[in-house]
């Protein structure tokens, strides 16, 4: 059986789990601040970056709506299906 030997060296002290000695009001706020720094990063380019989302249903919104509006144009009424659309939705 081995006696409670001592480290021969320093890297052999840094071996042990950092986060227990941690308070544990240290450690929620360690993972808040991981929490919140995460989307931070994955999403830097539109928050720093000046970078805008752009979404198809904003951006193409005429090329499903030309049905609607030609229909409108012919008849005076306002449309209550979309043919052109994921094949037929409502208008």
């Amino acid at each position: 059986m081995t006696k409670n030997r001592k480290p021969k060296h320093a890297a052999e002290l840094q071996l042990s789990d950092p986060l227990q000695s941690l308070k544990s009001w240290q450690l929620h706020a360690l993972c808040l601040l991981i929490l919140f720094l995460a989307p931070v990063l994955l999403h830097a380019p539109s928050i720093i970056g000046g970078q805008v989302l752009t979404t198809s249903d904003i951006v193409q919104w005429r090329a499903g709506a030309e049905s609607l509006m030609e229909y409108r144009d012919q008849t005076g009424e306002q449309a209550q299906w979309s043919t052109h659309m994921f094949g037929g939705m409502p208008a």
